[in-house]
């Protein structure tokens, strides 16, 4: 962590297109260990569309973005899924 507020940033923006697929691709096996039946809807749909195939010739993944949080006591970020978009909203404590 280490940072003292959210971080949002962009896959593509610091990787050529071949070396950020292979780096979404790599993190699979974190993501078949998770306890499905205990995510909430709005992780849920996330799940699903990271699990789909990642096809070279569509760019939607290209609007992926990275969060990193800081600690909780610095502050924190609330994802909301309304009307079908996802909306992200963060906090710093300072």
């Amino acid at each position: 962590m280490g940072a003292p507020y959210t971080n949002v940033w962009n896959q593509f923006t610091i990787r050529e297109m071949d070396e950020s697929l292979k780096w979404l691709e790599s993190d699979m096996e974190i993501i078949d260990a998770l306890p499905t039946k205990q995510l909430t809807p709005e992780a849920k749909i996330a799940y699903d569309i990271i699990k789909r195939g990642i096809p070279r010739e569509d760019f939607w993944f290209r609007k992926m973005w990275n969060i990193n949080l800081p600690d909780a006591k610095d502050g924190y970020a609330i994802l909301v899924f309304q009307d079908g978009r996802f909306f992200l909203e963060t906090y710093c404590a300072m």
